[in-house]
Parts: C-alpha cells; sequence; structure tokens
C-alpha cells in the first residue's frame, strides 16, 4: 500500500494530492493520467469541498471516501492521509 498526507492547512486542493499520490504509487507522471474528473465520475469540486469543510472550517478526522482509479483502491481521511492500495497481482 502507498500512502501519502495532504497538508489540510496548504492551499493545493486534495484532488491534486491524489492524483499525486497515485501517480507515485504506478511509478507515472501526473500528467500522463487520465483526469480524476473523467475516470472515476467524481465532482471534484465536491471532494475538495468535503476535504475543507467540517467543524470549524476543517474536515472531521472521521471523514473516508474510497473510489478506485487507475485500477488502485485510492482511500481519502479527512486528517490528511490519503491511500493507495493495489489490486491483486498488480506488479
Amino acid at each position: 500500500m502507498h500512502r501519502a498526507r495532504h497538508d489540510v492547512d496548504g492551499s493545493e486542493p486534495i484532488s491534486v494530492t491524489v492524483i499525486k499520490a497515485v501517480a507515485r504509487a504506478i511509478e507515472e507522471d501526473p500528467l500522463e493520467l487520465p483526469p480524476l474528473r473523467d475516470a472515476v465520475r467524481v465532482d471534484l469540486d465536491a471532494l475538495d469541498d468535503l476535504f475543507v469543510h467540517g467543524p470549524e472550517g476543517r474536515p472531521s478526522p472521521d471523514t473516508c471516501l474510497r473510489f478506485r482509479y487507475m485500477s488502485h483502491t485510492v482511500f481519502v481521511y479527512g486528517d490528511g492521509r490519503v491511500s493507495i492500495r493495489r489490486p491483486p497481482g498488480y506488479d
């Protein structure tokens, strides 16, 4: 499993962190990956908002979103953790 950390206090949206984390996990250039919006039919504005808004303007640490992208399972947590799980048999 590949892990990354999103800076919840930074200006970069969580969607960008996800793209970079998946790219590192599969050893590809992030610019070569299909757009997240098209690949998983995710509303990126809603994704980014989900991990920005919460009590006192911060996401709840209990928030967790799971989806598949580039054949990998992506977990995004409210505390900024991003985990990328490879599919079985992936080399």
